[in-house]
């Protein structure tokens, strides 16, 4: 990964980005390995949420991979040493959407089936932000032929993803806790 070193420019005003290229991924990583140990503390308790919680650190893994593979593109790390880095971006993006959708689809019959109102808390609002941004990232890129003019929207969606499924994987893991208190499981 690298630390977030400052690189030397002639110019005096000078984006984060250029002037610390590594510091989204070391915050991505920094994030993931926090969410992946408060998923392991999690994980000794009984949880009814684990099919719904499995999948979300499989996304953040996936996150990483695209981030990684969306800079290597860009020019800003050299990672991958494969050919068609393009399509294995895509891939990642579209398994990653298809997770995405489908696990806030997960939770949507979840409460449903439960009998619990759905769309009440933060946890069901992010969730709907996401799945609708990784919907609009999906199209997007699909239906565009010269990615130059998307570019700049790409990434800004892109890292608003990142921010917003993290965020929503810790009030998942806040709102299962409030769950098994409320249902009186220990």
């Amino acid at each position: 990964m690298g630390t977030a070193q400052p690189v030397e420019t002639d110019s005096p005003q000078v984006s984060w980005t250029k002037k610390y290229p590594s510091l989204p991924f070391l915050l991505i990583f920094i994030l993931t390995i926090l969410t992946i140990v408060l998923a392991t503390l999690a994980f000794g308790k009984p949880s009814r949420w684990l099919g719904h919680a499995i999948p979300a650190v499989i996304g953040i893994i996936l996150l990483i991979l695209i981030a990684l593979t969306g800079a290597q593109m860009a020019g800003r790390i050299k990672f991958f040493p494969v050919r068609k880095l393009l399509l294995l971006h895509k891939c990642l993006a579209v398994t990653f959407s298809g997770l995405v959708i489908g696990t806030f689809s997960l939770g949507i019959l979840l409460m449903i089936l439960h009998n619990r109102p759905i769309l009440t808390s933060l946890h069901g609002w992010v969730g709907l932000a996401v799945a609708i941004l990784s919907a609009v990232q999906f199209f997007m890129s699909l239906g565009v032929r010269d990615r130059a003019s998307i570019r700049t929207s790409h990434r800004v969606v892109g890292y608003l993803i990142v921010v917003l499924f993290i965020v929503q994987v810790f009030l998942g893991m806040g709102a299962a806790e409030i769950f098994e208190f409320l249902s009186g499981s220990e």
